[in-house]
Order: C-alpha cells, then structure tokens, then sequence
C-alpha cells in the first residue's frame, strides 16, 4: 500500500473529537441542514461535503456503505496546476454507515485547524460557513462550540498532529481559511457588516440567506485576485519546501 494510501486509511480509522454523543444534545446540528426553510434553491435535505479524490476513493471501496451521491469537480489554480475534489450529497442526517468512514470533515467537525507552512496548530476556524456567522458562542447550535470549546481544541491540537503534518493537508486548511476570509469579507461588504444570525431581525435573515444562496450557486466570493494570488502562492511555497509529496495531489 503507498504511502498515500496510508495516510487516508489512518484517516479512517481515526477519531478527532472525544465527547461521547453529542449529537443528542443539539438534534444532529452538524448532520442537517438547519437552515433549509430559508432557501429557495438549494435542496433542502441535502448537505455537502467536500473530499480529496484519495479520501473519495477510500470511502468509495466500501460497498456497504450509504454515500451513494456525488458529484467531481476539477478546480484550476492560476499556475494551471488541476486538483479533482469530490462533493457528496448527504441527507443521512447523522445515520450514515458505516459511521466509521464517514469524511474527514465530519470527523474534525466543528472546526479545522489553522497551521503555518511547517503544520505547527495555531487555533482553529469553523468548518462550516453558516458557523461563521454567529457574533456569540454562546448562541451558536453546536454543543461543543457553546460548551466545551476549550477541552475540544485542546485535544484536537494533540489529535490532529498527524494530519497537520501532511503537506496537501496544510494546503487544504490553508485554503478552507482563505476561503472562510473571503466569504466573510464579501458578506462584510454586501450587508453592511449586518451578518451574524444571532443579530439579525428576520428582513435581514431574509437578505443575508438570499446573499448565501446566490453564492452557493456563483461562486461570487471567491472570484476575486486576491484570493487567486492566496491559493497560487501557497501552492508554490509548499511546492518549494515539499516537492512531490506535495505535487503528487495534483496534475496538468
């Protein structure tokens, strides 16, 4: 078995987030889409996760299994550089199986680590783009998020070391962090800094889900050259400190 494959079979057979059953205590937050009577568009019992093409193909090779539902798509950096990444359609709500395969982001949920170039933790952002628009923890869905914050990051920073220290996951952090900035600047700038969902009234809930659909489908945040330049110069500094073992996730 190659290394990479390795890597993304450990990934399986590991568990990030140590509170027994939370979901029982927040109706299966993270496994729904809470938010589904405010769209018009998107489908309502669907929700989408995004996988490598490594951990795609690792789930994949399980015949017994409920992700049945995706989609591919190739995404081009300005270097010309191509990376596939797969998206499922869960509306498992939490039931999967078998749970022990469920993707990595589910499995790090609620939140991903923010690293440097070497992988070394240095906090943690949410995984989820509704997530980020809640002013007050302690208003947010999610157990964990209002509870236990601090034991949660504390042994994710342990539990996530060997994740932190692959360089196409560095990228992958690097770039979920780009893309929360870019989304919350955008946001920032169309509603007039009115976009936490615990402050607003329902005519600006109604603007700011309308505002979240329409980027859903356009893509409309992350257009711009700045986060291009983002994505491209991470790309080529962990192309210089890692080679391959970085460049071998990607193709012409």
């Amino acid at each position: 078995m190659s290394k990479k494959n390795n890597f993304f079979k450990k990934i399986q057979e590991t568990e990030f987030i140590f509170f027994k059953e939370c979901y029982t205590t927040c109706d299966g937050y993270c496994c729904k889409n809470f938010h589904a009577d405010n769209f018009k568009f998107l489908n309502q019992d669907d929700v989408i996760i995004p996988l490598l093409e490594p951990e795609f193909q690792s789930i994949n090779n399980f015949s017994d299994k409920t992700f049945l539902n995706f989609k591919e798509k190739i995404f081009t950096l300005d270097n010309k550089k191509k990376i596939k990444i797969y998206f499922l359609k869960c509306s498992s709500k939490g039931l999967c199986h078998p749970h022990c395969i469920r993707p990595l982001i589910c499995k790090i949920y609620p939140y991903f680590p923010i690293v440097n170039f070497d992988g070394d933790f240095l906090g943690v952002r949410e995984c989820a783009f509704l997530d980020l628009f809640y002013k007050n923890e302690k208003n947010h869905p999610c157990t964990l998020v209002r509870q236990h914050k601090q034991q949660l990051v504390h042994d994710f920073k342990q539990s996530t070391e060997f994740l932190r220290r692959q360089p196409i996951m560095i990228f992958v952090f690097m770039v979920l962090k780009y893309l929360d900035e870019a989304l919350m600047l955008y946001f920032k700038k169309s509603l007039n800094d009115k976009i936490y969902l615990d402050e607003l009234d329902e005519k600006h809930k109604q603007n700011f889900f309308e505002l979240y659909e329409n980027n859903a489908l356009t893509f409309n945040a992350w257009k711009t050259q700045e986060f291009k330049n983002n994505i491209s110069n991470t790309y080529k500094i962990l192309e210089q400190k890692y080679g391959e073992e970085f460049t071998q996730y990607f193709f012409d």
